[in-house]
């Protein structure tokens, strides 16, 4: 389908703080609303934990946390829950400013260096596919499940 949702298929959305649960629902896809609809039938909103998405094991093909990973309060924790809810070979994509680049404007906890991340998410068992370029100050950083171990 046009959207990349699968005939029938589903989308799960995870939102870890409560006040943003309204929010969730005006975010849907790519567009941006501005009257307060209900989400489509195929979107599931699932608040979760500062430590656990609370979403289903082995549910979603695409776990995409866009200047998200670096304000985790126990990374490990969500990493080990996003690779649970992951179908086997499912991809973790992270969007991260780039350490790197001292003149972007973004305070340094804020930012993350490829080496940073690589070593933090290889280790909760997911295995570094691909570096995307493109974005002139952030990293697209994709991740596989690793499976079997």
């Amino acid at each position: 389908m046009k959207d990349g949702a699968a005939a029938g298929g589903r989308r799960l959305r995870f939102v870890v703080v409560a006040c943003l649960l309204g929010l969730a629902s005006f975010y849907v896809g790519t567009h941006v609303v501005t009257t307060r609809p209900a989400p489509p039938s195929n979107v599931q909103i699932v608040q979760g934990t500062e430590t656990d998405t609370r979403l289903p094991d082995n549910a979603i093909d695409l776990a995409l946390l866009v200047d998200v990973y670096h304000e985790l309060w126990h990374p490990q924790n969500m990493l080990q829950s996003i690779r649970r809810s992951l179908k086997p070979n499912g991809e973790l994509v992270l969007v991260e400013y780039r350490k790197e680049d001292p003149s972007i404007p973004i305070a340094d906890a804020h930012r993350m260096s490829v080496a940073d991340i690589r070593t933090e998410v290889e280790a909760e068992g997911f295995t570094f596919d691909r570096l995307v370029p493109g974005l002139p100050r952030q990293h697209i950083i994709v991740f596989r499940k690793r499976t079997g171990g």
